[in-house]
């Protein structure tokens, strides 16, 4: 999920939304809180973003390094990523 992060921008909603829940069960797992605790207070306690806010961070470092190179590939590559 992770690695991907710059191509996920251009998926569509409900695919993100299966990486979100996807990724909160995994910590749900990971935690043992099978139970009534929400998705949020996880996160929160374990210092874990959500996918869509993590993405959006990494995307925004990937669009700013894209800007700096001056190889037109690359550069037409990130116009097509948005």
């Amino acid at each position: 999920m992770d690695y991907a992060c710059p191509f996920w921008r251009s998926a569509a909603r409900s695919h993100i939304r299966k990486l979100q829940v996807l990724q909160s069960m995994c910590l749900r797992i990971a935690t043992i809180h099978l139970g009534a605790m929400v998705n949020r207070q996880i996160h929160d306690d374990l210092g874990v973003p959500y996918f869509t806010d993590y993405m959006g961070s990494v995307t925004q470092r990937f669009d700013s390094k894209v800007a700096d190179v001056r190889n037109p590939i690359v550069t037409q590559l990130g116009s097509h990523l948005r």
